[in-house]
């Protein structure tokens, strides 16, 4: 576009949309969120507030730019305070973990952000060298929000141990509590100086609800009659009323009335948004408790699917936490397995899917576990477990576990179980090029280019039958069943198996291949035809492969004021 075109182009206004923002399709097919100009500058100014930015922000952050948090919650949050953020790649953090921390305490960070599964993996490694000394330096830190996915008290409580001799207070955490219908912020529990507050279900306080606010209105409603609770701490589905909110679904009229155009008798002329999840307010605290559609009656109970998950992780230290799906299953499906479920069941059986952690042996104690646990707790029984294999889980890219593919992956037949003690250790994937090496580094080789000759042994066959064993390995998928045609990432591959799955290749053909050559191949063909045409143009020279060396492998893209050789530094631009 000319320039004298753009001085044509009528001024923004208010309530003209902006984009489409697309849901995570935890719970359903995605949907593109209209959110207009005005929604942006409202959820960024008051994100501004609540997070107390200025201009001595310094915002650390691996989420991509893609993802609502990434963009609106990280980048332009920090941008219309004037400060400065220090951004890397997701892939990187997967890799390794303890470079979030290396890099708050470089750069004197002040905020940072991250759902509840990134604390769990800098968890896992604390934990996995107990015995090392780390440098770190929390204490610049005033503002580490924990959201993006139920927040789990387990998980804070050993942040907080861990983290005690980096000199973190337990003040600036701020568990919080969003959707992409409201923009990305509804709220946080953070900045009135109070302790991080559970309810008597182990729940994490996600914000403070204050009636009539006229940022973000929370009221909790009977989801059936749509009135409001009157009764104290009572739970049902949250409401919010938000000059935040987005004008709808993008070409979904029907859905985007039942979604966004809700009204309640006491609050007249307010529009309110059903956010779909469950929660109580007490003593002005919100506490969000689940998702309507994971409620599921069985023999006449309300079941909720995050509850018995809770129960289901805490039974066994074999099962890997934030990995477990809790679904109802019809009769008749659960009968064609030869499965059987009690006469007063509704015709619905609870089946509990659970990843086990790596190199775990699995028996048969562990599930009865599960059983009784789930019994006594919540009073009903389970009509069958699949325990399958690690990060096979299908979730979206914010780590939310996709339930409807559960289910439908628990009908197909195409979990990937974990028959035997042995079933869960994966010979083809762990070498010396996973991240388990002592000290946090992990060495790699210098790939050597070899000669034409050499190169020209390796076909597109030997690598496409060497990329199905590599997903047969992962997902416990037959090799048979593997078909050219489908992505890596289509049988369930997670980002860190498709990072490692990028190291065994490498490995395997002696050149690098990059992680994001794996996620943009249209299928494995593709991905082997690619691979075959780099050999191609393989040279004699040493080629050095990344590690997974604690030390910043490059520096991270920093945006402020100025612009050095070695980084790219953006000037806000955005003036609201």
């Amino acid at each position: 576009m000319h320039p004298e075109d753009i001085s044509t182009q009528p001024e923004s206004q208010p309530n003209d949309l902006c984009f489409l923002q697309f849901t995570s399709g935890s719970t359903g097919d995605a949907k593109g969120v209209m959110i207009t100009h005005g929604g942006l500058i409202h959820n960024v100014k008051l994100m501004r507030r609540r997070y107390k930015n200025t201009t001595n922000t310094v915002l650390v952050s691996w989420f991509p730019q893609y993802h609502d948090i990434g963009l609106i919650g990280g980048l332009f949050s920090t941008l219309v305070a004037g400060g400065t953020a220090i951004l890397f790649s997701p892939l990187t953090f997967i890799k390794n973990p303890l470079l979030w921390l290396q890099t708050m305490s470089e750069y004197r960070a002040t905020h940072s952000v991250g759902p509840n599964f990134a604390f769990e993996l800098v968890l896992r490694r604390l934990e996995s060298y107990k015995d090392k000394t780390y440098g770190y330096d929390l204490s610049s830190m005033t503002f580490l929000m924990i959201a993006a996915e139920p927040v789990r008290q387990k998980t804070v409580k050993r942040f907080l141990d861990l983290t005690r001799p980096f000199n973190l207070s337990p003040k600036v955490m701020a568990p919080g509590y969003g959707l992409a219908e409201n923009c990305v912020f509804v709220s946080c529990a953070f900045g009135e100086g109070s302790p991080i507050l559970v309810d008597w279900q182990g729940r994490v306080c996600c914000g403070y609800a204050s009636q009539n606010d006229p940022d973000v209105d929370i009221r909790i409603v009977d989801p059936e009659t749509g009135k409001e609770h009157e009764e104290h701490g009572k739970k049902g589905e949250i409401w919010i009323s938000s000059p935040s909110a987005g004008i709808g679904y993008w070409g979904k009229e029907e859905l985007s009335q039942s979604t966004f155009e809700n009204s309640l008798h006491y609050c007249p002329g307010k529009k309110f948004t059903r956010t779909g999840d469950l929660g109580r307010i007490l003593d002005n605290k919100l506490f969000i408790t689940g998702r309507i559609k994971d409620l599921i009656i069985v023999a006449g109970r309300n079941i909720y699917s995050a509850d018995v998950e809770k129960t289901v992780e805490n039974s066994s230290d074999l099962l890997r936490p934030g990995c477990c799906a809790v679904i109802g299953v019809p009769e008749d499906i659960l009968s064609a397995k030869g499965i059987s479920v009690p006469e007063n069941s509704d015709q619905l059986g609870l089946v509990v899917i659970a990843e086990v952690r790596d190199g775990k042996p699995v028996d048969k104690e562990v599930m009865e576990q599960i059983q009784t646990r789930v019994a006594e707790e919540h009073g009903v029984p389970v009509a069958s477990i699949r325990l399958i294999k690690p990060r096979t889980m299908s979730k979206t890219t914010s780590g939310k576990i996709r339930r409807f593919d559960c289910l439908k992956q628990f009908t197909d037949g195409t979990l990937s179980l974990v028959t035997d003690s042995g079933a869960s250790k994966r010979s083809l994937l762990r070498s010396f090029t996973t991240g388990t090496c002592r000290e946090g580094k992990t060495p790699r080789p210098n790939f050597i280019s070899c000669p034409l000759s050499q190169n020209a042994k390796i076909n597109n066959q030997d690598i496409t039958e060497f990329l199905k064993k590599l997903v047969s390995e992962q997902t416990g998928v037959k090799i048979e069943k593997i078909s050219s045609k489908e992505s890596l990432v289509s049988y369930g591959i997670d980002s860190i198996g498709v990072v490692r799955a990028a190291q065994k290749l490498s490995d395997f053909l002696g050149v690098p291949v990059g992680v994001v050559d794996i996620f943009t191949a249209t299928c494995i063909a593709d991905l082997a035809s690619f691979s075959e045409n780099l050999l191609a143009k393989c040279q004699p020279q040493p080629v050095i492969a990344p590690s997974f060396a604690t030390e910043l492998e490059t520096d991270p893209t920093r945006l402020n004021l100025k612009q050095n050789l070695d980084r790219w530094i953006i000037t806000p631009v955005l003036c609201f």
